[in-house]
């Protein structure tokens, strides 16, 4: 985002302590949330009222905890009857925020969404932002601009969810079965914990639903939230004007012939196009690359697909076990984050890759605990919207439960949390026996890469859990995707590896 907008998760930076004069604790559960944890909340004024009033407390929170514009440090503490407040002083006029304590990201939070002015009382993410806008330095203002205008797509964002998830739920129960963490198998059940994960909201970033530049029906026929299927779109481009990774293509992998374009099959490649890259933003990509009258979008769209929690990485609907990452013009988690594909982090990927697994070779505790995606096959033509990923995943989990870290807080179609579910079916209803089995394999593996020297990637959405019975006992494994992020001290890592040796 802009400089003075808040800053999206584990941005450095942002300031996230107590303020002066902070709030004693209180005890769990003294926060009643306006709506539930996947946006079926309800007030006096129905569900809608109930999602924006949260949106709003997200977003507040987020201010405080980022500390934008001063609003903690820069505030003075208030003890009322009804509660603590934080009193700002702004250019045109005092502002009061009821806050509560936190002590998770922040020392404190929004306690209700509304802000206290010297006329009265504000709620609404436009009239509360609006006032809170005399805060901004006027260099700061355009960001700040724009992070309103994410919020009122997020709010828009979020009404359509509540709006349609209902059905969809129903559709996944009727093609999946009622109870996911019996029926929702392998790589397919895993589509649908993605779907459910969607309706979640983002753990830091209070606006992550919000998609700049896509309609609503865009989002309903590309969308994760709503679990479609769609067809891609292809580019004919010429062979030598291609890059690729170490991995073999797919043997169903098209030729140009197949996607109607005929006579080019010997000296030119097809590359998947995502359906919502089609248009100006692919011809400018073509252009820009030199490609503009030498590569073509191929008449016949091929391959169906399902959208991932990632919604640029989408699944095929006859192979969920193989995945292709395609760039997206749209935006998430902020309108700088884009969602293109940079051709390095192709190549970074698998670096990624062979690494973990070079140090997964050297750890032969987690030979059977922690497996890994394949992403050492891609091409690229030199710009960040003409590439693609082919990840492919491990075999053998058909009767698994693959499991996004991000689904675990989320409900299935029965209502019950995916935790208490799956704790349920493996682990005779104990979800603290769950947790435990979980975060022990999890802090063990990375702490091990940390003594290495690597910090592997530990995103929500980029780790699942796989659980099944092996010779008739529970077994839990982690999932590994997305491997061109990690952190690497180079020096402790080349001097771990000379000490323990060649494996």
């Amino acid at each position: 985002m802009n400089r003075g907008a808040p800053r999206g998760p584990g941005s450095p930076g942002g300031p996230s302590g107590p303020a002066s004069g902070a709030f004693p604790a209180e005890p769990d559960g003294a926060r009643s949330r306006a709506a539930g944890p996947d946006g079926a909340g309800e007030a006096a004024g129905g569900p809608y009222d109930a999602l924006a009033g949260d949106l709003l407390s997200r977003v507040l929170s987020t201010l405080l905890r980022e500390d934008a514009y001063g609003l903690r440090t820069g505030a003075s503490p208030e003890r009322r009857a009804d509660g603590d407040w934080l009193r700002l002083a702004l250019p045109d006029g005092p502002v009061s925020l009821p806050v509560e304590a936190d002590g998770f990201q922040c020392e404190v939070r929004a306690r209700r969404p509304v802000l206290e002015t010297e006329h009265g009382t504000l709620a609404g993410l436009g009239p509360v932002l609006g006032r809170l806008r005399a805060a901004v330095d006027p260099v700061d203002r355009p960001g700040f601009d724009a992070f309103v205008a994410e919020g009122e797509q997020e709010a828009a964002t979020l009404r359509l969810h509540a709006e349609a998830r209902p059905d969809v739920l129903r559709q996944m129960a009727a093609r999946y079965g009622p109870r996911p963490a019996r029926h929702w198998r392998g790589l397919a059940g895993s589509l649908a914990y993605d779907t459910l994960a969607a309706h979640r909201d983002h753990p830091v970033y209070p606006t992550a639903r919000a998609r700049p530049g896509l309609d609503v029906a865009g989002l309903r026929a590309h969308a994760p939230e709503f679990h479609p299927a769609f067809a891609l779109r292809w580019v004919v481009v010429p062979r030598a004007a291609v890059r690729a990774g170490s991995g073999p293509l797919p043997a169903w992998w098209p030729a140009p012939s197949a996607l109607g374009h005929t006579g080019t099959d010997g000296d030119h490649i097809a590359l998947p196009v995502h359906p919502l890259t089609v248009g100006p933003p692919l011809t400018a990509a073509l252009r820009a690359a030199g490609l503009a009258g030498r590569a073509r979008l191929a008449p016949r769209a091929w391959l169906t697909v399902r959208p991932t929690l990632s919604m640029r990485t989408v699944a095929l609907v006859d192979d969920p076990a193989v995945h292709l990452k395609l760039p997206l013009t749209t935006a998430t988690l902020g309108r700088r984050n884009r969602r293109t594909i940079k051709p390095g982090t192709l190549t970074d990927g698998a670096a990624g890759q062979r690494l973990t697994a070079t140090l997964l070779a050297r750890e032969p505790r987690f030979a059977d605990s922690v497996l890994l995606a394949d992403e050492h096959t891609y091409l690229h033509a030199g710009h960040e919207l003409l590439a693609a990923l082919v990840r492919r995943y491990p075999a053998g989990l058909d009767r698994a439960q693959v499991v996004p870290l991000a689904a675990l807080a989320a409900r299935g179609p029965d209502g019950s949390l995916v935790a208490d579910a799956l704790a349920d079916r493996f682990y005779g209803g104990d979800l603290l026996a769950f947790v435990d089995a979980y975060f022990r394999l999890l802090f063990d593996w990375h702490v091990t890469c940390f003594g290495y020297g690597v910090g592997l990637e530990a995103h929500q959405q980029n780790t699942s859990l796989v659980l099944d019975e092996a010779a008739g006992r529970t077994r839990l494994r982690l999932l590994v995707k997305d491997h061109d992020g990690p952190r690497v001290h180079r020096a402790r890592l080349a001097a771990r590896l000379a000490a323990d040796g060649p494996t």
